[in-house]
């Protein structure tokens, strides 16, 4: 058994660590997290087969309380580990954010696998078990350094996966498909995996904090009030911007001010497709917001994209719009 690969295990909380809450009263099927990493692992006695196992609890959170700090410590922890591989167990709420700043920031030398669970170990549904699993099974197989999202079978990429169902359990879902798949515990890779950094990731690998930058989405008939409060309290503004990368005159406005003095990004509600550059040519389409300084996301989502940003400007980055694009275009090579 000594000639199995060594796997890490990093728990984080979620869904896949919750149990029912006795102390919510009237509510005996609400869950919260509670379940250690040792407590997911010895759940699935099929794990002793495939790997050596540690287990380590860093947090144990809903996901929606994650945040800069824990990953940084997550990523610290995991690149100084001598084990093969590094399993993550967390939310889904947030699963998609922090498998993509993992991905910026990870300075490690071993694969970094994040999953989690869509339904909680008491229900009948429940997948947790079989995610952690697949996600240890993947973490033995691969090869290269990278950070990989395992969800219902599926391997993504951490830049183009979104979770897109509420409860779903096929909920994890990529714009140009899964890297591959398991199944008969085999991996399939569908595309070749691509390499996490091949030197433009550096500049993060000793960050410390990230910038204070603000994501807000426009919607219907919103006069953009909200914009004049940016300045003074962000560093950076992403755009959740309609269809192809575009505002309101209203809002065009506002952010061409805005855009004099800080980074202002400009990404799609749609989640699919690329903002266009060229294209439309009324106030407040893309051709006018980029005239005036602001930023395309290209494929980013609004929420990747906040993240990049922040860490760019808490480098004090000089040229953040070249920064972001080289970054972006390196990272979104459809293969």
């Amino acid at each position: 058994m000594n000639d199995l690969p060594l796997i890490d295990v990093y728990a984080l909380g979620g869904t896949i660590a919750m149990t029912p809450d006795q102390s919510l009263a009237g509510q005996v099927d609400a869950v919260s997290p509670s379940l250690t990493a040792d407590d997911l692992v010895k759940s699935i006695p099929q794990l002793e087969k495939i790997a050596r196992i540690r287990a380590e609890t860093l947090s144990n959170v809903a996901s929606a309380n994650l945040d800069f700090s824990i990953i940084k410590k997550l990523c610290d922890t995991a690149a100084k580990s001598d084990a093969d591989a590094i399993v993550v167990t967390q939310g889904t709420d947030t699963l998609e954010e922090t498998s993509f700043l993992a991905k910026l920031i990870y300075s490690g030398d071993k694969p970094i696998i994040f999953t989690g669970a869509m339904r909680a170990p008491n229900q009948l549904s429940s997948d947790g078990a079989a995610n952690l699993y697949t996600a240890v099974l993947t973490a033995t197989k691969v090869q290269s350094v990278n950070v990989f999202v395992v969800m219902d079978n599926q391997i993504h990429d951490p830049v183009f996966v979104e979770k897109t169902h509420t409860w779903a359990l096929d909920a994890f879902r990529s714009e140009y498909g899964s890297d591959g798949y398991i199944s008969e515990d085999r991996i399939f890779w569908q595309k070749p995996p691509s390499e996490l950094s091949d030197g433009i990731l550096e500049m993060f690998h000793e960050i410390d904090a990230v910038a204070p930058v603000v994501c807000i989405s426009i919607s219907l008939g919103d006069n953009g009030a909200i914009l004049d409060l940016v300045e003074d309290r962000y560093h950076g503004l992403v755009v959740d911007a309609y269809g192809a990368g575009h505002v309101s005159e209203q809002w065009a406005e506002k952010l061409n001010n805005i855009a004099r003095r800080l980074p202002v990004i400009i990404a799609s509600q749609t989640s699919n497709g690329r903002v266009l550059e060229a294209t439309y040519g009324y106030k407040g389409a893309e051709i006018d917001l980029f005239s005036n300084g602001m930023i395309s996301a290209g494929n980013l989502n609004a929420k990747k994209a906040r993240i990049l940003l922040s860490l760019l400007v808490a480098k004090k980055t000089a040229d953040v719009k070249k920064s972001f694009t080289h970054i972006m275009d390196r990272l979104i090579t459809v293969k």
